[in-house]
């Protein structure tokens, strides 16, 4: 986490509140509108969530960055964007790779088709658009146990991008949000 918080919530000035804030409320909506028609018991429960912990905040090079708020400490740099698609490229290059059908495959490298990946941790959901616009993937298991997180990532990326990613790719993305990935045999084998 950086400790920039307090520092980048001074230099927030009258462009957020005019341009940027409607732009991330107008996403949140379209969200919510999208998970409401794909996964209605999902959307229900962020309809009207208000965040305990982490809460967004627009950075000095106006990028959305996401706040520990009991901390004052924010999960990415300044640089957001450029942060999260580093992070997950090289998440791809050492990511183990997992195949349902053979079990676990022990090789670290590049992820080809066919294989499946288990993420620990949405965030503001960048790193999986990421994912989804770099590989083909058979499946993508997340799992988000902050709910806050999950909320942020509503305002942070655009959904129907990821699912229409996950769609043109045929990959089957399941989301666990509020799940603290202590089942992951259980739902490897619902999701088969």
């Amino acid at each position: 986490m950086h400790n920039f918080l307090e520092e980048q919530q001074t230099q927030v000035d009258d462009t957020y509140l005019e341009v940027i804030a409607p732009k991330v409320l107008s996403r949140l909506k379209n969200n919510l509108s999208y998970f409401k028609q794909l996964m209605p018991n999902l959307a229900e429960r962020f309809i009207n969530y208000r965040p305990q912990q982490f809460g967004v905040f627009m950075t000095s090079v106006q990028q959305l960055n996401i706040a520990h708020e009991p901390s004052k400490t924010a999960l990415y740099p300044e640089r957001v964007n450029e942060s999260c698609m580093a992070d997950c490229h090289g998440f791809i290059q050492q990511a183990p790779l997992f195949n349902i059908d053979n079990g676990l495959n022990s090789e670290a490298g590049q992820c080809r088709h066919g294989e499946s990946v288990l993420m620990f941790g949405l965030g503001n959901g960048l790193a999986l658009k990421t994912l989804l616009s770099n590989r083909q993937l058979s499946m993508v298991l997340v799992y988000e146990p902050q709910s806050d997180l999950f909320f942020a990532s509503l305002q942070s990326v655009d959904w129907l991008d990821i699912f229409n990613l996950a769609a043109k790719a045929g990959t089957q993305l399941i989301l666990q949000i509020g799940n603290e990935s202590l089942t992951v045999a259980e739902d490897l084998l619902e999701a088969c």
